[in-house]
């Protein structure tokens, strides 16, 4: 199936479609009292959730067949998936019953960072399976 697929769509998809599904989960409006108050519990879940954004962005920039942009996915991966965070902190002010975080942001960047610092040194098994004949 990755052979009919255009690059762009199989590995730039996913990235869209995660990001759309943040952004669904930071509209929903949230009761506070029907939400456990865990602080390491709830932004383990914000650690994880931009860690898996920041492998998908990883594995998009690296598949990218610019090398000025495959050089720089490490880069690029951070300032997206960061600037997403920042985005979606300030989107959940909009919404009922939400409010942005600091705290969830830096948990949100940390994962982002993470992700983009480990993906390269993935094992070339692992790599294949994310980026195809990369």
């Amino acid at each position: 199936m990755r052979n009919r697929l255009p690059s762009s769509i199989w590995y730039g998809g996913p990235v869209f479609a995660y990001a759309l599904l943040i952004y669904f989960l930071s509209s929903l409006s949230i009761h506070p009292e029907s939400v456990p108050d865990f602080f390491g519990l709830d932004k383990l879940a914000h650690f994880t959730e931009y860690f898996i954004f920041g492998l998908l962005l990883s594995r998009w920039f690296s598949s990218i067949e610019v090398s000025s942009v495959r050089s720089r996915a490490m880069i690029m991966t951070m300032v997206a998936g960061i600037f997403y965070a920042m985005t979606d902190e300030w989107h959940q002010s909009f919404v009922p019953c939400r409010n942005p975080s600091i705290f969830d942001f830096v948990f949100d960047s940390i994962g982002v960072f993470s992700a983009s610092i480990l993906f390269p040194f993935l094992p070339p098994k692992e790599r294949k399976l994310w980026t195809g004949n990369r």
